[in-house]
């Protein structure tokens, strides 16, 4: 580094506080005086690369990254900042060369195993991703997201190669333990309680930290239905994106959580035509009513209605009461905004007018690399860690909103401090939705 190290840093600073208070072109003058005084710096040349980042000028971000990496090739923050770029264009291969690259200069900071372990997720390197995320931990053994994605991907694959990290132990002794489920005959508490019984024991002994903030329990399929873009156009523009007036569910409502445990045993199994994605939930949005639920996502009003004949009749073999099915259009927020877009009966149809919204958000996304996409993965049937550590929460929501069935599955549920927040504003209405069941 030059000689002129201190000083620039010092103006390195007053930059970076420039840009932290989003004055981007008093930002860009600064470097750009001090780049005039010092032109071969990878420290500004690394500052021009943030801050074209935060334009959204991001070619010519990558290319000052370069240039810094290119001058001082252990820059490691300029590797850092180059790889997240790149991630956010969608260009996840070359991401990983850089977080590659991080590790070879110091093979001990956690934080780059980690950020190579979310990358390759991305791309379905599953194997590769859990080698990664356990020598982050390994590392930092109290490195919560890392213990948290870990945990995730584990939903999706077994490691092939020998993984003696206690989740992987964990995860491949849940998934050889069974229920023995068959579709033609009723689930029984008994059935439930053994299982759930079995399966905590095995997370208890190998997990120390057994808090989760997830309350639905997903099997997904592979089909991308961009529900975060969608989202986006409707937070921002409050209105309801086309693509989601083909989309409906059946939806599944639930008495007490020994229902809702029922389903969970029911979706795993489920054969569909399509594998459709599913969920079984605790309902946690203050404004929506309904404490149990599961839902199926279609991708027509005729596959849903066909897939609701199906459910219902295993339904009635497997769980026989307390339980209603229909069909719905769509994501619930969609329908308390709009009451006449989740009856598929009232047909709403989509407003030509709100095309205007999603071009104004689909050109600020089109400046992403969409010719790199995010490789989705189906879900593992059977128990997984991820599975146990949510049911934990049911439990803990059931005991603390007065549904006495949770102690036909375990006796000894201790309230969640999680479930007690995510409760806080909503639990007296929470307690008059379902039957007291002792």
């Amino acid at each position: 580094m030059n000689n002129n190290t201190s000083s620039i840093k010092k103006q390195i600073d007053k930059i970076n506080s420039l840009h932290e208070k989003g004055l981007l072109k008093e930002a860009l003058k600064e470097t750009d005086a001090l780049h005039n005084a010092n032109p071969d710096n990878e420290l500004i040349l690394n500052a021009y690369g943030v801050i074209f980042a935060s334009l959204e000028k991001y070619e010519k971000s990558i290319d000052y990254f370069s240039k810094a990496i290119k001058l001082e090739p252990k820059y490691i923050k300029a590797h850092n900042n180059l790889a997240n770029v790149l991630i956010y264009l969608g260009k996840f291969e070359e991401a990983t060369q850089c977080h590659a690259k991080i590790i070879e200069l110091k093979p001990d900071f956690f934080e780059a195993y980690f950020n190579l372990a979310k990358t390759l997720h991305k791309i379905g390197k599953l194997e590769e991703s859990i080698h990664n995320y356990t020598k982050a931990i390994e590392l930092k053994p109290n490195y919560t997201e890392a213990h948290t994605n870990l945990i995730k991907v584990l939903t999706y694959h077994n490691p092939k190669k020998e993984n003696l990290h206690p989740y992987v132990v964990a995860n491949k002794l849940l998934q050889s333990t069974n229920l023995n489920f068959n579709g033609e005959k009723k689930i029984s508490n008994q059935d439930v309680s053994n299982f759930f019984q079995r399966c905590n024991d095995i997370v208890v002994k190998n997990i120390n930290n057994l808090n989760t903030e997830e309350v639905q329990i997903y099997r997904r399929n592979t089909f991308k239905f961009n529900c975060e873009r969608h989202y986006q156009v409707f937070d921002k523009y409050n209105v309801i994106p086309e693509n989601c007036f083909a989309c409906y569910k059946v939806q599944v409502v639930l008495k007490t959580v020994v229902e809702l445990f029922k389903l969970y045993f029911v979706f795993d199994n489920l054969n569909l035509k399509n594998n459709n994605t599913r969920k079984c939930i605790i309902e946690v949005r203050k404004d929506v009513s309904g404490a149990y639920k599961g839902l199926i996502f279609c991708t027509s009003l005729d596959e849903a209605s066909i897939i609701e004949s199906q459910l219902k009749k295993i339904l009635k073999k497997t769980i026989i009461k307390n339980f209603t099915v229909e069909v719905k259009r769509g994501c619930t927020e969609f329908g308390i905004a709009y009451p006449e877009y989740k009856d598929p009966k009232k047909n709403m149809k989509y407003n030509e007018e709100w095309q205007n919204k999603e071009k104004i958000l689909d050109e600020k996304l089109m400046k992403k690399d969409r010719s790199a996409k995010i490789v989705l993965t189906k879900n593992l049937t059977g128990a997984t860690v991820r599975d146990i550590l949510i049911m934990r929460n049911w439990l803990s929501y059931a005991k603390k909103v007065g549904d006495l069935s949770y102690k036909t599955i375990f006796e000894k549920t201790i309230i969640s401090p999680i479930i007690e927040k995510k409760l806080a504003d909503q639990l007296s209405k929470r307690s008059r939705e379902f039957d007291r069941v002792s």
